[in-house]
């Protein structure tokens, strides 16, 4: 059996509304997925060679590499950084650079390849995983390493667990003081006062996803800019893989030089949903209102999300709620599973 079906359901055993209450529950556990992952890797001692980096590297795939789009969004940081979303690391990679690498499963084969070309450049590395194969390298080369138990992510999918890699990378980033401004101490706070302002706001939060699940589009489009495009990257993701819907996100300011002329034909099947938020600069705000104008103005379906959050970490935590509810309810709505992944499945086994 490949090693990469640990994390997939004997679907035998569950109904699909089985599969939507585990998912309900794993959207539910982001918050105590966070608070467990941030207070196990705020604590870690490392040598101080990795408080020394000169740029950070994150190693991932899908929903083990959006966290780091998340963290890295949210604050900040001290030093340069990049993505790498492949089987190599950049040429420029060397013993100065921390090389920050997550999979959920632990065996996803380009992060296993990227640990590989990491220790060869002799490069700093950490590992964020629930065990595998990158538990078993970064054991076998005695890399520093968190492993995180997965109690709060019934679903076993790794959209289902962003809180576990998300507060994971923050952990690490602010106990080597590579978030600016921010202690260990005040990110805490922060993180402490998100998570009681998302009380207050969760019950509308999922009546507005409710309410945008209407329609039957084909297609989705997220359209963001500045801090939330990446949870415009993480709600398409969502819904390609929960809701079984072709979806993309586009960024601001970006598509306004290119992306609307796409908006010209009627016809067209596409519900567009803009993340939108006060806190962004007032003429990205304008251009998002701008582009409402023209999609309506073409007859398509078109919603929008704007978080009340006064902090840009409440902003995205708020919105990967959102996505994260309003996926989900597509699903219940076409009768779709949003557990099971086949395409990538046999993809994988072909390989």
């Amino acid at each position: 059996m490949p090693l990469f079906q640990k994390f997939q359901l004997n679907n035998s055993r569950y109904t699909l509304e089985n599969k939507y209450q585990l998912c309900q529950k794993s959207i539910l556990g982001f918050v105590p997925q966070a608070i467990y992952s941030w207070q196990k890797t705020s604590e870690i001692k490392l040598s101080k060679k990795y408080q020394k980096a000169k740029s950070i590297i994150f190693g991932g795939m899908g929903g083990s590499s959006l966290p780091s789009r998340l963290v890295s969004s949210a604050y900040n940081l001290t030093v340069p950084y990049s993505f790498a979303e492949d089987y190599k690391l950049p040429m420029w990679a060397n013993e100065h650079t921390l090389v920050v690498l997550s999979s959920y499963s632990g065996n996803t084969e380009e992060v296993i390849s990227l640990a590989n070309d990491a220790l060869k450049k002799k490069c700093m590395i950490f590992g964020i995983t629930s065990g595998g194969l990158l538990e078993e390298f970064m054991i076998k080369n005695s890399l520093p390493h968190f492993v995180f138990e997965t109690h709060d992510n019934p679903s076993m999918q790794p959209r289902f667990g962003t809180g576990y890699i998300m507060f994971s990378i923050l952990g690490i980033l602010a106990s080597q003081g590579y978030v600016a401004d921010y202690s260990v101490l005040k990110v805490q706070k922060e993180i402490k006062k998100t998570f009681k302002d998302l009380n207050n706001v969760l019950d509308e939060i999922y009546s507005l996803a409710k309410n945008l699940s209407n329609g039957n589009h084909t297609v989705y489009n997220f359209i963001s800019c500045e801090f939330l495009v990446a949870n415009a990257r993480l709600a398409s993701a969502q819904f390609n893989e929960s809701s079984k819907i072709l979806s993309f996100h586009s960024e601001i300011p970006e598509g306004c030089h290119n992306l609307i002329e796409g908006y010209t034909n009627d016809s067209f099947d596409t519900k567009t949903i803009f993340l939108e938020s006060n806190q962004f600069h007032p003429q990205n705000q304008k251009r998002l209102e701008l582009l409402q104008d023209i999609i309506k103005s073409h007859s398509l379906d078109h919603g929008s999300f704007r978080s009340v959050s006064s902090s840009i970490l409440g902003q995205i935590v708020e919105n990967i709620f959102f996505s994260s509810f309003l996926s989900l309810e597509l699903a219940k709505k076409r009768k779709n599973d949003p557990i099971s992944i086949p395409n990538v499945e046999k993809l994988k086994r072909s390989l």
